[in-house]
Protein backbone atom coordinates (compact mmCIF):
# COMPACT_ATOMS: atom_id res chain seq x y z
CA UNK A 1 0.00 0.00 0.00
CA UNK A 2 1.37 3.13 -0.53
CA UNK A 3 2.26 5.81 2.00
CA UNK A 4 3.08 8.53 -0.41
CA UNK A 5 1.30 11.98 0.87
CA UNK A 6 -0.47 12.90 -2.92
CA UNK A 7 -3.49 14.06 -4.21
CA UNK A 8 -5.95 11.94 -5.30
CA UNK A 9 -6.27 12.37 -9.39
CA UNK A 10 -8.60 15.49 -10.06
CA UNK A 11 -9.71 14.72 -13.76
CA UNK A 12 -13.34 12.92 -12.66
CA UNK A 13 -13.81 16.22 -10.27
CA UNK A 14 -13.13 18.53 -13.21
CA UNK A 15 -15.74 16.85 -15.41
CA UNK A 16 -18.41 16.62 -13.19
CA UNK A 17 -17.97 19.73 -10.41
CA UNK A 18 -19.44 22.87 -11.77
CA UNK A 19 -17.31 24.60 -8.72
CA UNK A 20 -13.88 23.32 -10.38
CA UNK A 21 -14.50 26.00 -13.33
CA UNK A 22 -13.04 28.77 -11.37
CA UNK A 23 -9.41 28.93 -10.51
CA UNK A 24 -8.41 26.78 -7.47
CA UNK A 25 -7.40 30.00 -4.67
CA UNK A 26 -11.17 31.45 -5.61
CA UNK A 27 -12.97 27.45 -4.63
CA UNK A 28 -10.81 27.42 -1.28
CA UNK A 29 -10.54 31.02 -0.04
CA UNK A 30 -13.87 32.46 -1.10
CA UNK A 31 -15.47 36.03 -2.14
CA UNK A 32 -12.51 38.72 -2.20
CA UNK A 33 -14.71 40.46 -0.13
CA UNK A 34 -13.51 40.52 3.65
CA UNK A 35 -16.51 42.10 5.16
CA UNK A 36 -18.32 39.90 7.34
CA UNK A 37 -21.90 39.01 6.04
CA UNK A 38 -25.11 38.87 7.75
CA UNK A 39 -26.38 35.83 9.26
CA UNK A 40 -27.71 33.92 11.52
CA UNK A 41 -26.29 31.21 14.47
CA UNK A 42 -28.08 28.60 15.39
CA UNK A 43 -26.39 26.68 18.28
CA UNK A 44 -27.61 24.10 21.42
CA UNK A 45 -26.38 23.85 24.62
CA UNK A 46 -28.02 21.15 26.86
CA UNK A 47 -31.54 21.22 27.14
CA UNK A 48 -31.78 24.61 24.91
CA UNK A 49 -31.84 25.91 21.58
CA UNK A 50 -30.73 29.55 20.81
CA UNK A 51 -30.86 31.70 17.48
CA UNK A 52 -28.42 34.24 17.72
CA UNK A 53 -27.77 37.69 15.10
CA UNK A 54 -24.31 37.11 13.44
CA UNK A 55 -24.02 40.76 13.16
CA UNK A 56 -24.45 41.68 17.00
CA UNK A 57 -24.21 38.43 18.79
CA UNK A 58 -27.97 39.13 20.37
CA UNK A 59 -30.44 36.07 20.56
CA UNK A 60 -33.11 36.42 18.18
CA UNK A 61 -35.25 33.55 20.58
CA UNK A 62 -34.73 30.29 22.48
CA UNK A 63 -36.16 27.11 22.99
CA UNK A 64 -36.34 25.40 25.91
CA UNK A 65 -36.12 21.99 27.29
CA UNK A 66 -34.70 20.38 23.55
CA UNK A 67 -32.35 18.07 23.88
CA UNK A 68 -30.53 18.58 20.53
CA UNK A 69 -28.61 15.05 20.21
CA UNK A 70 -26.75 15.11 17.11
CA UNK A 71 -26.65 18.37 14.88
CA UNK A 72 -28.23 20.98 13.26
CA UNK A 73 -27.98 20.59 9.66
CA UNK A 74 -28.22 24.05 7.31
CA UNK A 75 -29.66 23.73 3.52
CA UNK A 76 -28.42 27.24 2.46
CA UNK A 77 -30.45 26.33 -0.70
CA UNK A 78 -33.97 27.11 1.22
CA UNK A 79 -32.03 29.31 3.86
CA UNK A 80 -33.66 26.91 6.33
CA UNK A 81 -31.97 25.11 9.45
CA UNK A 82 -33.15 21.40 10.62
CA UNK A 83 -32.47 20.51 14.24
CA UNK A 84 -33.15 16.89 15.22
CA UNK A 85 -33.33 15.74 19.16
CA UNK A 86 -36.43 15.42 21.70
CA UNK A 87 -38.70 17.51 24.03
CA UNK A 88 -38.48 16.18 27.19
CA UNK A 89 -41.99 15.66 27.74
CA UNK A 90 -42.17 13.60 24.72
CA UNK A 91 -41.56 9.75 24.07
CA UNK A 92 -40.84 10.36 20.25
CA UNK A 93 -37.94 12.62 18.90
CA UNK A 94 -38.52 15.36 16.27
CA UNK A 95 -37.09 17.50 13.82
CA UNK A 96 -37.54 21.09 14.45
CA UNK A 97 -37.06 23.47 11.13
CA UNK A 98 -36.73 27.11 11.22
CA UNK A 99 -37.12 29.47 8.19
CA UNK A 100 -34.29 32.60 8.12
CA UNK A 101 -33.89 35.76 6.66
CA UNK A 102 -30.09 36.25 6.60
CA UNK A 103 -30.34 39.45 5.44
CA UNK A 104 -32.75 40.43 7.92
CA UNK A 105 -31.44 38.03 10.36
CA UNK A 106 -34.76 36.99 11.31
CA UNK A 107 -36.06 33.32 11.91
CA UNK A 108 -39.63 31.75 12.17
CA UNK A 109 -40.00 28.16 13.16
CA UNK A 110 -42.22 26.56 10.36
CA UNK A 111 -42.78 22.84 11.19
CA UNK A 112 -42.24 20.41 14.22
CA UNK A 113 -41.56 16.86 12.56
CA UNK A 114 -42.50 14.02 14.76
CA UNK A 115 -39.61 10.64 14.60
CA UNK A 116 -41.50 7.48 16.22
CA UNK A 117 -38.49 5.56 17.82
CA UNK A 118 -37.47 7.91 20.88
CA UNK A 119 -34.19 10.19 20.50
CA UNK A 120 -33.10 10.74 16.84
CA UNK A 121 -29.22 10.38 16.80
CA UNK A 122 -27.41 10.09 13.20
CA UNK A 123 -28.23 11.69 10.20
CA UNK A 124 -26.99 12.50 6.22
CA UNK A 125 -28.32 14.80 3.69
CA UNK A 126 -27.98 13.80 0.47
CA UNK A 127 -25.65 15.53 -2.07
CA UNK A 128 -28.00 18.34 -3.05
CA UNK A 129 -29.41 18.60 0.41
CA UNK A 130 -33.26 17.74 -0.96
CA UNK A 131 -33.14 14.52 1.39
CA UNK A 132 -32.18 14.14 5.09
CA UNK A 133 -31.93 10.54 6.45
CA UNK A 134 -32.48 9.87 10.41
CA UNK A 135 -32.70 7.14 12.85
CA UNK A 136 -33.94 6.76 16.01
CA UNK A 137 -32.34 5.17 18.88
CA UNK A 138 -35.59 3.11 19.78
CA UNK A 139 -36.14 1.70 16.42
CA UNK A 140 -34.77 0.04 13.42
CA UNK A 141 -35.80 2.43 11.35
CA UNK A 142 -34.84 5.43 9.01
CA UNK A 143 -36.95 8.45 8.65
CA UNK A 144 -36.35 10.62 4.51
CA UNK A 145 -37.50 14.40 5.19
CA UNK A 146 -37.89 16.60 2.07
CA UNK A 147 -36.34 19.32 3.06
CA UNK A 148 -38.41 21.19 0.27
CA UNK A 149 -41.86 19.91 0.85
CA UNK A 150 -41.18 18.40 4.49
CA UNK A 151 -42.99 15.03 3.77
CA UNK A 152 -41.67 12.46 5.89
CA UNK A 153 -41.78 8.57 4.80
CA UNK A 154 -40.55 6.28 7.27
CA UNK A 155 -38.54 2.65 6.14
CA UNK A 156 -37.78 -0.16 7.97
CA UNK A 157 -34.73 -2.38 8.01
CA UNK A 158 -32.24 0.72 9.34
CA UNK A 159 -30.26 0.25 12.59
CA UNK A 160 -30.16 1.23 16.31
CA UNK A 161 -27.34 3.57 15.46
CA UNK A 162 -26.97 3.97 12.46
CA UNK A 163 -24.37 5.55 9.89
CA UNK A 164 -26.21 6.76 6.48
CA UNK A 165 -26.26 7.34 3.00
CA UNK A 166 -28.28 7.46 -0.80
CA UNK A 167 -27.50 5.53 -3.49
CA UNK A 168 -28.89 4.99 -6.72
CA UNK A 169 -30.38 8.57 -7.35
CA UNK A 170 -32.03 8.40 -3.91
CA UNK A 171 -33.63 5.02 -4.49
CA UNK A 172 -31.37 3.25 -1.94
CA UNK A 173 -30.92 3.91 1.63
CA UNK A 174 -27.79 2.16 3.41
CA UNK A 175 -27.58 2.51 6.81
CA UNK A 176 -24.85 0.48 9.38
CA UNK A 177 -26.49 -1.41 12.47
CA UNK A 178 -24.81 -1.51 15.68
CA UNK A 179 -21.19 -1.03 16.95
CA UNK A 180 -20.44 -3.45 19.33
CA UNK A 181 -20.38 -6.81 18.75
CA UNK A 182 -20.05 -6.66 14.53
CA UNK A 183 -21.71 -4.20 11.92
CA UNK A 184 -23.98 -5.14 9.57
CA UNK A 185 -24.26 -2.94 6.34
CA UNK A 186 -28.12 -3.04 5.14
CA UNK A 187 -29.42 -1.66 1.83
CA UNK A 188 -33.08 -0.57 1.67
CA UNK A 189 -34.88 -0.32 -1.52
CA UNK A 190 -37.48 3.33 -1.10
CA UNK A 191 -39.78 1.87 -3.28
CA UNK A 192 -40.42 -1.51 -2.01
CA UNK A 193 -39.64 -1.07 1.89
CA UNK A 194 -37.81 -3.33 1.88
CA UNK A 195 -34.21 -4.63 2.44
CA UNK A 196 -31.93 -5.92 -0.53
CA UNK A 197 -29.33 -6.82 1.55
CA UNK A 198 -27.41 -7.17 4.97
CA UNK A 199 -23.45 -7.51 5.35
CA UNK A 200 -21.36 -7.84 7.77
CA UNK A 201 -18.74 -5.04 7.98
CA UNK A 202 -16.14 -5.74 10.77
CA UNK A 203 -16.78 -4.15 14.67
CA UNK A 204 -17.51 -0.58 15.18
CA UNK A 205 -18.49 0.30 11.75
CA UNK A 206 -19.09 4.13 12.44
CA UNK A 207 -18.31 5.96 9.33
CA UNK A 208 -19.76 5.29 5.85
CA UNK A 209 -19.02 6.90 2.03
CA UNK A 210 -20.40 5.43 -1.22
CA UNK A 211 -18.74 5.37 -4.80
CA UNK A 212 -21.17 5.90 -7.30
CA UNK A 213 -19.30 5.27 -10.57
CA UNK A 214 -17.36 2.26 -9.28
CA UNK A 215 -20.75 1.32 -6.97
CA UNK A 216 -19.56 0.28 -3.96
CA UNK A 217 -19.78 1.01 -0.17
CA UNK A 218 -16.88 1.67 1.93
CA UNK A 219 -17.52 1.18 5.83
CA UNK A 220 -14.73 2.01 8.46
CA UNK A 221 -14.34 -0.09 11.20
CA UNK A 222 -11.79 -1.17 13.99
CA UNK A 223 -10.00 -3.50 11.49
CA UNK A 224 -9.83 -1.31 8.32
CA UNK A 225 -12.39 0.07 5.44
CA UNK A 226 -14.60 -2.72 4.36
CA UNK A 227 -16.34 -3.08 1.08
CA UNK A 228 -19.38 -3.89 0.09
CA UNK A 229 -20.30 -4.20 -4.05
CA UNK A 230 -23.59 -1.92 -4.90
CA UNK A 231 -24.44 -3.38 -8.13
CA UNK A 232 -27.53 -4.72 -8.71
CA UNK A 233 -26.19 -7.80 -10.14
CA UNK A 234 -23.73 -8.66 -7.02
CA UNK A 235 -25.85 -6.15 -4.40
CA UNK A 236 -24.13 -6.36 -1.05
CA UNK A 237 -21.57 -8.92 -1.93
CA UNK A 238 -18.25 -8.14 0.21
CA UNK A 239 -15.63 -7.11 -1.61
CA UNK A 240 -12.87 -7.50 0.87
CA UNK A 241 -10.79 -4.73 3.48
CA UNK A 242 -8.51 -1.86 2.88
CA UNK A 243 -5.80 -2.60 6.38
CA UNK A 244 -5.60 0.35 8.06
CA UNK A 245 -2.16 2.40 8.51
CA UNK A 246 -2.24 1.78 12.19
CA UNK A 247 -3.72 0.12 14.60
CA UNK A 248 -6.96 1.00 16.14
CA UNK A 249 -7.29 3.61 13.21
CA UNK A 250 -10.87 4.31 12.47
CA UNK A 251 -13.41 7.31 11.82
CA UNK A 252 -16.00 8.84 13.26
CA UNK A 253 -18.46 11.36 11.56
CA UNK A 254 -16.69 11.98 8.64
CA UNK A 255 -17.39 12.23 5.49
CA UNK A 256 -18.11 14.48 2.35
CA UNK A 257 -21.37 15.86 1.95
CA UNK A 258 -21.56 14.68 -1.69
CA UNK A 259 -20.82 10.80 -0.49
CA UNK A 260 -19.20 9.49 -3.72
CA UNK A 261 -15.74 10.38 -4.52
CA UNK A 262 -13.97 10.07 -1.11
CA UNK A 263 -14.13 10.78 2.15
CA UNK A 264 -11.64 12.16 4.99
CA UNK A 265 -11.46 10.80 8.02
CA UNK A 266 -9.60 10.92 11.62
CA UNK A 267 -7.70 8.36 13.78
CA UNK A 268 -8.76 7.42 16.93
CA UNK A 269 -7.12 4.62 18.75
CA UNK A 270 -10.00 3.26 20.13
CA UNK A 271 -7.76 0.65 22.15
CA UNK A 272 -5.54 2.75 24.06
CA UNK A 273 -8.27 5.50 24.72
CA UNK A 274 -8.34 8.79 23.21
CA UNK A 275 -5.41 8.94 20.53
CA UNK A 276 -5.47 12.34 17.97
CA UNK A 277 -3.37 11.74 14.89
CA UNK A 278 -1.93 14.53 13.07
CA UNK A 279 -3.05 13.33 9.74
CA UNK A 280 -6.66 13.35 8.05
CA UNK A 281 -6.83 9.67 6.78
CA UNK A 282 -8.16 9.97 2.83
CA UNK A 283 -10.18 6.82 1.28
CA UNK A 284 -9.61 6.43 -2.60
CA UNK A 285 -12.32 4.67 -3.84
CA UNK A 286 -11.43 4.27 -6.48
CA UNK A 287 -7.42 2.94 -6.27
CA UNK A 288 -8.81 1.88 -2.89
CA UNK A 289 -6.44 2.07 -0.63
CA UNK A 290 -5.87 4.96 2.21
CA UNK A 291 -3.82 7.96 2.09
CA UNK A 292 -2.01 10.78 4.57
CA UNK A 293 -3.00 14.41 5.03
CA UNK A 294 -0.38 15.90 7.73
CA UNK A 295 -1.57 18.73 9.53
CA UNK A 296 2.18 19.32 10.84
CA UNK A 297 1.96 18.59 14.49
CA UNK A 298 -2.29 19.21 15.39
CA UNK A 299 -3.81 16.24 17.27
CA UNK A 300 -6.53 16.53 14.63
CA UNK A 301 -10.31 16.63 16.47
CA UNK A 302 -13.87 16.06 14.45
CA UNK A 303 -13.28 17.03 11.12
CA UNK A 304 -16.10 18.91 9.44
CA UNK A 305 -16.73 19.83 5.92
CA UNK A 306 -17.83 22.45 4.39
CA UNK A 307 -21.52 22.00 2.31
CA UNK A 308 -19.98 22.37 -1.00
CA UNK A 309 -17.01 19.39 -0.23
CA UNK A 310 -14.58 22.23 -0.55
CA UNK A 311 -12.66 23.52 2.58
CA UNK A 312 -12.34 21.15 5.59
CA UNK A 313 -11.61 22.12 8.88
CA UNK A 314 -10.89 20.56 12.50
CA UNK A 315 -10.26 21.67 15.68
CA UNK A 316 -6.80 20.50 17.75
CA UNK A 317 -6.42 18.56 21.20
CA UNK A 318 -3.19 20.22 22.12
CA UNK A 319 -3.45 23.53 21.03
CA UNK A 320 -6.30 26.34 20.83
CA UNK A 321 -5.82 26.26 16.71
CA UNK A 322 -8.16 25.07 14.13
CA UNK A 323 -6.74 23.12 10.83
CA UNK A 324 -7.72 24.29 7.30
CA UNK A 325 -7.61 21.90 4.75
CA UNK A 326 -8.49 22.16 0.63
CA UNK A 327 -10.74 19.09 0.15
CA UNK A 328 -10.74 18.95 -3.31
CA UNK A 329 -6.63 18.46 -3.35
CA UNK A 330 -6.16 16.75 -0.01
CA UNK A 331 -3.99 19.80 0.85
CA UNK A 332 -3.31 20.94 4.52
CA UNK A 333 -3.39 24.84 4.39
CA UNK A 334 -2.38 26.37 7.53
CA UNK A 335 -3.78 26.99 11.06
CA UNK A 336 -5.91 29.43 13.19
CA UNK A 337 -5.83 30.44 16.52
CA UNK A 338 -8.77 30.42 18.43
CA UNK A 339 -10.20 29.83 21.36
CA UNK A 340 -10.14 26.57 23.20
CA UNK A 341 -11.88 23.52 21.98
CA UNK A 342 -13.37 20.96 24.06
CA UNK A 343 -11.65 17.91 25.43
CA UNK A 344 -14.05 15.20 24.55
CA UNK A 345 -14.03 13.58 20.79
CA UNK A 346 -16.29 16.12 19.55
CA UNK A 347 -13.92 19.04 20.23
CA UNK A 348 -15.83 21.52 18.81
CA UNK A 349 -18.83 22.09 16.16
CA UNK A 350 -18.31 23.80 12.93
CA UNK A 351 -20.14 26.13 10.45
CA UNK A 352 -19.30 27.80 7.18
CA UNK A 353 -20.35 31.20 5.40
CA UNK A 354 -22.19 30.70 2.05
CA UNK A 355 -18.85 32.20 0.22
CA UNK A 356 -16.55 30.03 1.99
CA UNK A 357 -14.88 33.05 3.19
CA UNK A 358 -15.42 32.61 6.92
CA UNK A 359 -15.28 29.25 9.62
CA UNK A 360 -17.34 29.83 12.58
CA UNK A 361 -15.87 27.11 15.63
CA UNK A 362 -17.31 27.09 19.10
CA UNK A 363 -14.72 27.19 21.66
CA UNK A 364 -17.14 25.16 24.18
CA UNK A 365 -15.07 25.56 27.63
CA UNK A 366 -15.16 29.47 27.16
CA UNK A 367 -18.94 29.47 26.09
CA UNK A 368 -17.88 31.52 22.81
CA UNK A 369 -17.99 31.51 19.63
CA UNK A 370 -14.50 32.14 17.01
CA UNK A 371 -15.08 33.67 13.46
CA UNK A 372 -12.17 32.98 11.06
CA UNK A 373 -11.13 34.27 7.84
CA UNK A 374 -9.93 31.36 5.88
CA UNK A 375 -8.12 33.43 3.23
CA UNK A 376 -5.95 34.77 5.94
CA UNK A 377 -5.80 32.43 8.35
CA UNK A 378 -6.66 34.91 11.27
CA UNK A 379 -9.45 35.38 13.73
CA UNK A 380 -11.71 38.41 12.76
CA UNK A 381 -14.44 38.20 16.36
CA UNK A 382 -15.42 36.53 18.82
CA UNK A 383 -18.79 36.02 20.29
CA UNK A 384 -20.24 35.16 23.83
CA UNK A 385 -23.05 32.23 23.93
CA UNK A 386 -25.83 31.77 26.31
CA UNK A 387 -24.30 28.17 26.88
CA UNK A 388 -21.89 25.89 26.80
CA UNK A 389 -22.31 25.19 23.04
CA UNK A 390 -22.94 21.07 21.88
CA UNK A 391 -24.04 21.79 17.75
CA UNK A 392 -23.92 24.69 16.06
CA UNK A 393 -24.35 25.94 12.45
CA UNK A 394 -24.49 29.46 10.74
CA UNK A 395 -26.54 30.91 7.51
CA UNK A 396 -25.64 33.56 6.06
CA UNK A 397 -26.27 35.93 2.76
Amino acid sequence: MSKRNYPISRKGFIKTSAALSLSLPSVVYGAEDSTLPSGLIMVTSGNRIDLLSLKTGKIISTINDFFASHAVVPVEALNRFFIHGKFRKDKDGAVLVFQVDPKKETAKQIAKVVLKGGTPLHWQPNPEQTLIQYNCIGAKNLHVLDTKTLKLKTYAGGGVHSNMAFFNQNKWLLATDRLRGGTTLRIIDRDKNSVLSATAVGGWGHGITVNHKMQRAFVWANDGVHMVDLSEKNIGKHLGRIAPTKKGQRSWFCWTPQGGRYSHDQTWNWNDGDSFSDELTVIDTEKNELLKVASKGEALGTLAVSPDGVIGCAGSHNSKNVSIFDIKNNKYLGKIKAGKGGDGFFDRDIGFSKNRRFVFVTNPPQKTLSILDVKNLKEIKRIDLPGTPQWMKVLTV
